[in-house]
Order: C-alpha cells, then structure tokens, then sequence
C-alpha cells in the first residue's frame, strides 16, 4: 500500500476526498434564503460506491490475502460466484490516525489496472509491500447484478489472518451530538436541514425529533426559543435523527432567529431566513453565532417519500466559507471503523482568533471584521470574502468595494498564458489539467488569451468531451461562481480547479503544480511588484489553514504540516478541507463540538 502521506490527491484510491461525494452532495444541498444573505455552497463532488443494503451472511464468496516476502508483494483474491457490478476492497484503520480507504476493483479492471487480474468470477489485486500495512484490516462489500450491495466480509490482516470482530456498528438510527462549552458560559443550539420531503425544511429537537420551520417555539419558553435550545438546559447529549440531509448546527450566544420562508404572503417550510450581517435590520447581528455542516441518512431508514433515495454516508465539516463567529473543534468517533478524527480551531476565543486575523492580513482582508472597536452595531465576526462588501463590483446604486478588481490582473495573466499558440509551445504554460483516473482537460483560450478556456477530456488517451469555462471575475473567484460554478459536470470540474488554484495563489503556476500544498499561499517578494500580483490569494482562508488544528497524518513534500480547514467553496479540491466522511452508512458513535467562547 502506498504511503498516504504522499499519495496523490486524485489516487484511484478512494481517500478521504474521493470517498466524500453522496455525503457531501447531500451535505451542500443549497438552503433557499428569503431576504438575507447567507449562501448556498457551491462544492465540487465527486463518485461514491453504490448505496450499501444488507445481505446474506452465508452468501457463497471465497477471500484471501496472500503476503509473497520473495517478491515483497501482497495479493488480495475475491470470488462472489457471481458477475459484479462493484467489488470495493476496503482498508480499515486498526486504530485513529490514517484515514479508512477503499477500491473498487470492477472500475479499476474496466480501466485496465495492472494490478487487477480477473478469472471468470474471481478477482485478485496485487500490490507491493508497505510500512502502512499493518496498520489496516481488510474486508469485501460487493453488487452482484442486479441485486442489492452486501453486508461486509470478515475482517483479514495483511497475512491473511482473521482479526477480532471490530465493535458493533451504530445502526439503530441517530446519535448523540455533546456541546462542550466553556464555563460560565450560556450557548443555544440550533440544528436545521432535510429529511423526507426534499427542497422542505425541518428543525431537530433535542430528543432527535422533528417539525417543519414553520412550527417554532414560542420565544417565551424558558429551555427554547424559535428553533434553537438552550445548552446549559439539555440534562443529556442532544439526540441527532437517522436522517438529516443539508443539515447546519449553528451555536449561538443566544436564540437565532430564523423565520421560514414566505410563499404567496403564507410561511412556508421551503427554505428559511438565514443570517445576513450585510443587512443592517437583520435580527442576528448582535448574536455570536458560528455552524457546523452534516449531512446523513442511515442505510436502516425507510424512505417513503414519492422518490425515494438510497442510504448517505455520515459527513460534515467545521467551516469558515460563509463567515467566522465562533472557534470550535469537532470530534467524530465510530468504534466499527475505528473512525476517530478531530477537527477545528482549538484553544482559542473569538476576539483571540480575531486579533491574530488582523495582525496577518492586508488592510483590503481587515476590512471584512464587524464587531470590534468602535462598531457596537455587530458581534464580533470575520465577514467572508464571498459575501463581504469589499470585493464587491459596482453597481447602478453602489461604488465598487476596495478588493473589486483583487484577482484581475492574475486572472487576465493566467488567461494569457493559456492562449493558443501555432506550434503549441507558444502557449506560455499550456493548459493540461489531470485530475487522475485517466481523465486529462486540455485547452486554451483562443489567439489572443481573452475568450474562454476551451477544453477538451481525454480518457486513457481518447478524446471524450469538450466545453468551455467563461473568463471570472474576481467576484466569481472569491465566491467560487457564476462562471466558475456553471454549465455540464466537466464544466464544473474544471472550474472547481481553477477557482481553488486562483483563491490559493496559483492560477499563474504550472497546472501540473496546482495539486502541491507546499506552493499554496505563495509568500510576497519585495523586490517582484509582477510576481506578487500574478501570485494575490485568498488571505482569509489562508488564514484559517494556519491556525486550523493540524492532520497528523499528511505532510506537505517539504515536511510542513497540513491544516485542514474549509476557507472557500473549492476547499475541498486536493483534500484540503475539514471534510469528515465516514467509510459506511452506519450512524457515528458520537459527535462532539467544543466551542473555543
């Protein structure tokens, strides 16, 4: 097994960013807004293993893992007696620290893998020795076709050798969500996405039911108020639903308000109020409030909606894409998979975090704080980007923000690099993006470097597709849209990888370069006004991957560590978000926020 440290992002391995995708596309379901801000996130997505249903526990499959010390070569054999649709070989984690992973060998043999063999019904993978072997168990689940998924197979060692059963999963449905708050202190929660009927919102009380947002508390209640509980008052850990897709838990200093939406005069559960701290007469704007994002429907829920879909993994993500309020960590545990992961922002307080923000960013970035000083019309909060007024363009009623025209002359320079040339070579850095598994874009944006990106997908070397992405703006860079989150799912895949290069500093780089942590947030150079221009990023996010707890288990090329964090939309890409995605579709043990105050 290759060392996870240095494997690439795009690895046919399924690692932490490849296995996200049903949880994150049901994590990032866009939340309607009525007359506030607030933003739907745009995140890339990616491919997910078929949904997992049970089977047979005799089911008639044969497995093995043969270690070769000779040739220093592992081989994994499985036979279900039976034609498959997905075969995913999955690595478990003895204990936490690397990341669960997975292949499946059906996608790998269709790509012609050397390292899958198939024999009638019966498939084997090889792969060399690894220092990191010993560190996972090894099992099957598989699709037969036209039939349902398996349940797990029993767990082998590298040798071959049959391990103690791991800990039961957690598939009776929910689970228990624990807020840590400081001492002395009065937080609220709140927990608010989707379950049965998509596009219509509900609210989570604390027994881990449910009501529309059109049913809030009365504001009197001594424990609630709207739609949030008080935390002090919950005598035990707040019970999270089987079920909650597009969820958000915002902690809060006090109550939030959040009316439901109105349709034809009439409040409607279709979408509800979220906070706007642009808007002046918005009723959160003395409220310290912060939100963590989770998404998931567990593989036991029975979903009798009109169009009913499969089960989703758990995933979720502290984030900072819409704004910063409150310093917290999240600690995700499930005993099955050994899954022990914390990520977030620790030992730190709000005015800390701020302060240091204004200490390390340029004036235009300082611009984005409320709530300090002078200003007693806000909490204290980081405003971001996407929304802050600062990078905002002109219109007919407003002059342009002071960060307008941030990104442009990157932008127009990156353009012109990619500029078609006769021969090819005149392009000054050509445009080959790989994003792995085969599939290469390639382009250019015309004679002069002004029109749009043109590509074209190759897969294995054949040409399969083509499309464009439209020259941004730097409104549509700093929010990950409009022309850098439209059009087919190429489209979008493309313009995920140019936004995030452009928010990290590296749109001018080589694009061979932009999947490289160690050249992210490049450093100004006194005496190259040009470089530093061609190389502006994103200083709020950069920011939060400074001060955001580290992972232990990556390192960039020069040994530097990798602080996940979630900074803009397309943080995701290359695996540099605080993304948690669990490797099935059983609840987690627990989830626990502890907020920094």
């Amino acid at each position: 097994m290759p060392d996870r440290s240095t494997q690439t992002p795009n690895s046919p391995r399924r690692s932490r960013a490849a296995m996200r995708t049903a949880a994150c596309a049901a994590l990032l379901l866009t939340v309607p807004v009525v007359s506030l801000g607030g933003a739907a996130l745009a995140h890339a997505a990616t491919a997910t293993p078929p949904a997992a249903t049970s089977s047979p526990a005799d089911a008639p499959f044969t497995q093995s893992v043969t270690p070769d010390a000779k040739k220093q070569i592992t081989t994994w054999t499985f036979d279900a007696k039976a034609n498959l649709d997905y075969l995913g070989l999955m690595y478990t984690p003895k204990a936490g620290g690397l990341p669960p992973q997975s292949l499946d060998l059906v996608a790998l043999h269709k790509n012609n893998d050397p390292r899958v063999k198939v024999s009638g019904t019966e498939y084997t993978f090889t792969e060399p020795f690894s220092a990191t072997a010993s560190q996972f168990t090894y099992h099957w689940v598989y699709t037969p076709q036209g039939q349902p998924q398996s349940a797990p197979t029993p767990e082998l060692d590298q040798t071959g050798t049959a391990v103690d059963p791991t800990p039961p999963p957690n598939t009776g449905g929910g689970f228990p969500l624990d807020i840590k708050a400081p001492a002395g202190s009065d937080y609220w929660v709140t927990v608010v996405g989707q379950q049965k009927d998509k596009g219509h919102y509900v609210y989570i009380k604390p027994d881990g039911s449910s009501a529309p947002v059109t049913q809030q508390q009365p504001t009197a209640d001594s424990v609630a108020s709207g739609m949030s509980y008080e935390v002090n008052k919950l005598n035990r850990p707040f019970q999270m639903p089987a079920w909650l897709e597009g969820g958000r838990i915002f902690i809060s200093n006090k109550p939030m308000v959040m009316p439901p939406a109105e349709v034809n005069g009439q409040p409607s559960d279709t979408g509800y109020q979220q906070p706007d701290l642009n808007n002046s007469k918005d009723p959160n704007q003395l409220t310290k409030f912060d939100f963590f994002e989770q998404t998931f429907k567990n593989a036991t829920v029975k979903d009798t909606s009109p169009n009913p879909t499969g089960p989703v993994a758990w995933g979720g993500n502290t984030t900072q894409v819409d704004g910063f309020g409150i310093p917290m960590t999240a600690e995700l545990k499930q005993g099955s998979s050994h899954f022990d992961r914390t990520v977030g922002i620790k030992d730190m307080t709000t005015r800390q975090v701020i302060a240091k923000y204004l200490q390390t960013v340029d004036p235009i970035f300082a611009k984005e704080v409320v709530g300090t000083g002078s200003d007693k019309s806000h909490a204290p909060h980081i405003i971001a980007p996407r929304s802050a007024d600062v990078f905002k363009a002109a219109t007919a009623t407003e002059p342009a923000g002071a960060g307008a025209d941030y990104f442009d002359q990157e932008i127009n320079d990156a353009w012109s690099n990619w500029k078609s040339g006769n021969p090819a070579s005149d392009q000054t850095q050509p445009f080959t993006l790989d994003v792995g598994d085969g599939v290469v874009f390639t382009g250019n944006t015309g004679a002069d470097g002004t029109g749009p990106l043109t590509f074209t997908k190759w897969k294995n070397g054949v040409s399969v597709g083509t499309g464009e992405v439209a020259k941004p703006t730097t409104q549509a860079m700093v929010a990950c849209s409009d022309s850098l989150a439209t059009g087919s799912d190429d489209d979008k895949l493309v313009e995920a990888n140019v936004c995030a290069a452009g928010n990290r500093g590296m749109l001018t780089e080589a694009v061979k370069d932009w999947g490289n942590p160690s050249m992210y947030f490049p450093q100004p150079k006194p005496d190259d006004p040009q470089y530093n221009l061609d190389h502006r990023y994103n200083q709020y996010a950069a920011f939060f991957h400074t001060i955001a707890l580290p992972d232990p288990d990556r390192k960039t090329s020069d040994g530097d560590p990798i602080h996940p964090a979630y900074g803009f939309a397309y943080d995701d890409v290359h695996d540099m978000s605080s993304v948690m995605i669990l490797p099935n579709f059983d609840a987690p043990d627990s989830l626990t926020l502890t907020i920094g105050g």
